[in-house]
């Protein structure tokens, strides 16, 4: 329980030392040619602060990274983001270590002040890529339209019609409750109408068999014509992988998916 704790910190925890390198780095670059007693005191206490900082904010990200499951190109994201956090606590803390007992002007100062700035650059594209971990790929750029309401089904129960399973037949499926959950915790989170990664929504059949970038997810009766069905059959390890947030599928809710597909992929 306190790893968890401390790894749901890091959201908290790693704004500090980036704030803090950043103007650092300002602070030296704005500098350059007219150093003070004042703007190396004012450097110096930003830098501990950041070498501080990231160090925690870094053990907690290492801790947040365990708990959750990425996969596809979110693995990769993620490694990367975890180079750069670890790169930055590094360079501030080198940049605090040449710093000390040096005067003003010195080779030793010069040198720490470039560290800084190397690491206010690693920081801002570390934070770019833990941007996309949270908003998804290219979310500063991307343009989507407004947001609306997912639709929520109150009922688990099958609509009228649907009766208890023959114990002699294959189990009936029922979209609300046998797909929609699955799809709801695996899938919406980026493909709805909050956010269409990729240009696909799978929250409505209509959009569904539309597609997205890549053509239609979803190819009623023809599971292995179906993309969805096609990624969430990969590797975990394999870029296209999906889910890439999340726990992966179960091997059930995957057969459960492409018997619905196989059966025409109702949404009632």
């Amino acid at each position: 329980m306190p790893q968890i704790l401390l790894g749901k910190l890091h959201p908290i925890l790693v704004h500090f030392p980036v704030a803090l390198l950043v103007v650092a780095a300002l602070v030296i670059v704005g500098s350059l040619g007219r150093p003070g007693p004042d703007r190396w005191s004012t450097v110096g206490m930003l830098l501990w602060g950041a070498a501080v900082g990231g160090v925690l904010a870094v053990g907690a990200g290492w801790l947040l990274a365990g708990q959750d499951f990425y996969g596809g190109r979110d693995a990769e994201v993620l490694d990367w983001h975890a180079r750069l956090g670890y790169a930055t606590a590094a360079l501030a803390c080198l940049a605090v270590a040449l710093r000390h007992r040096v005067q003003p002007g010195s080779g030793r100062g010069h040198l720490a002040h470039l560290l800084a700035v190397l690491g206010a650059v690693a920081v801002s594209v570390c934070g770019y890529l833990g941007g996309e971990l949270v908003h998804g790929h290219d979310h500063l750029f991307a343009t989507e339209g407004p947001a609306e309401a997912l639709p929520e089904l109150a009922s688990l129960e099958p609509p009228a019609g649907v009766g208890a399973p023959d114990t002699d037949a294959p189990t009936t499926l029922v979209f609300r409750r046998d797909i929609r959950p699955i799809l709801k915790r695996s899938c919406f989170k980026c493909h709805s109408a909050r956010k269409r990664e990729g240009g696909l929504r799978l929250d409505t059949r209509d959009h569904a068999l539309a597609g997205g970038d890549l053509g239609p997810a979803i190819v009623p009766g023809d599971p292995m014509a179906s993309l969805l069905i096609e990624r969430i059959r990969l590797p975990a390890d394999h870029e296209d992988f999906m889910p890439t947030k999340g726990d992966p599928l179960t091997p059930a809710e995957v057969e459960r998916l492409e018997r619905w597909v196989a059966d025409g992929a109702a949404y009632y």
